[in-house]
């Protein structure tokens, strides 16, 4: 979706969020009153999504674990941000009551309600046994690994066809079914992560070259009300290098991607020379596929210039992984940044924190 904040701004100053709530079996239960709090999405994250809630109602005060509002319910949220009376923007998410807490003091009673993305159904579903995704499409092997999890999940992720080798899991105490799923496509170049809508995707990773979805600026209605510019070095990578051996026949697959571009900042052949990250994989099937993930990594890690927070308007149409054009001030150009984390507000007076950084192509 593409959104001019200009065209939005008059109404995500006055928009309402509202929450409503979901038995297990999906029935709603009701919607929310007065509240505040946040969304966060963090990109790159086991949760990609979580939510902050303060509810000022004491009736809903949690005493009993089939209260709405109780963790040991088995309710669930589905937080927007929208004009009132409307619709126009999509979810913030479905979310998993996780946790909560009850604040008293001389303003009132405040319900606290801590919430997960829908990952929660599937990682502390452990393991009984040593467990296998067998060798094949990713996609389709990961999506029946997380079936026999949480029978009720929707998956998108059919598509991602990059071959796994067979991959066993469950041999050792405390392992997290969700983040052995996500290692498993990280492995050969995909996110997986629950979107707004709750069902569990597999996309590639983000390009710093797809079209900006938005645009901000100084004047008008585009305003950034806040910027920070940490400056470092730390973790900067010129490329990548990928060797996999896989488990079952001992194959050996190692592939390497550098930045070429001359005008990146972290060229290879420039002042910071041959900083490659090493990614060791046992997932890698196919030369392809190491081929593919060295070149998925090295558009996570390389071409990176400087790093932002920026204080804005909400838009609650943004999302991690999206490219958003930026002008800084009036005598500045635009450029174009990659969101890799998110704080929308849910009231309507506070800002939305964006963390993004500028990136160049690699090649």
């Amino acid at each position: 979706m593409t959104v001019n904040p200009a065209a939005l701004a008059a109404v995500s100053h006055t928009s309402t969020s509202t929450v409503t709530v979901y038995d297990a079996a999906g029935n709603s239960l009701g919607t929310l009153g007065e509240h505040g709090g946040s969304v966060s999405v963090q990109y790159g994250q086991a949760v990609r999504r979580s939510c902050s809630l303060a509810v000022a109602d004491p009736a809903l005060i949690p005493r009993n674990p089939g209260d709405l509002l109780h963790p040991l319910s088995g309710n669930t949220l589905r937080v927007r941000r929208a004009p009132a009376g409307g619709d126009a923007f999509p979810d913030l998410g479905r979310f998993v009551i996780t946790g909560g807490s009850v604040k008293r003091g001389s303003d009132g009673t405040t319900v606290d309600v801590q919430g997960t993305d829908y990952s929660e159904y599937v990682a502390p579903i452990g393991y009984t046994i040593p467990t296998q995704i067998p060798a094949g499409p990713a996609g389709q092997r990961v999506a029946a690994f997380l079936t026999a999890r949480w029978p009720s999940i929707v998956t998108d992720m059919a598509w991602a066809t990059q071959t796994i080798s067979t991959q066993t899991f469950g041999e050792t105490q405390g392992s997290d079914p969700w983040r052995d799923a996500q290692s498993v496509l990280a492995g050969v170049g995909y996110d997986l992560y629950f979107d707004t809508n709750g069902t569990c995707v597999a996309r590639t990773v983000p390009s710093p070259s797809a079209a900006a979805v938005a645009d901000y600026g100084p004047g008008g209605f585009r305003v950034i009300t806040t910027i920070e510019r940490p400056l470092t070095r730390a973790d900067v990578y010129t490329g990548v290098v990928v060797v996999s051996t896989n488990p079952v026949n001992n194959a050996i697959f190692v592939a390497e991607k550098w930045d070429t571009n001359p005008a990146s900042p972290t060229y290879a052949n420039g002042p910071l020379g041959r900083r490659p990250y090493m990614h060791t994989s046992s997932v890698v099937g196919s030369q392809a596929a190491a081929d593919a993930l060295a070149v998925a990594e090295l558009a996570k890690r390389s071409g990176r210039g400087d790093t932002y927070t920026l204080g804005m308007v909400p838009n609650p149409a943004l999302d991690v992984g999206q490219v958003i054009t930026v002008q800084f001030d009036s005598s500045s150009s635009p450029v174009n940044v990659l969101i890799d984390s998110l704080d929308v507000p849910l009231s309507a007076a506070d800002e939305m924190r964006v963390t993004c950084r500028t990136v160049l192509a690699t090649d």
